[in-house]
């Protein structure tokens, strides 16, 4: 799992298929609440960031 934090395009399509946050043009804005809800690789991503 860590490994497909590397994978760019994975990430990119997580973000672009998410039901959660508010999405910009380069980045996903979600409220600390709805973290839960996120896919698990995009919860990993926020939590490295």
């Amino acid at each position: 799992m860590l490994r497909s934090l590397g994978n760019t395009e994975l990430i990119i399509k997580l973000y672009q298929e998410s039901k959660i946050g508010k999405k910009l043009p380069n980045s996903l804005w979600v409220h600390i609440s709805a973290l839960q809800a996120l896919d698990p690789l995009l919860r990993l991503y926020e939590g490295c960031a």
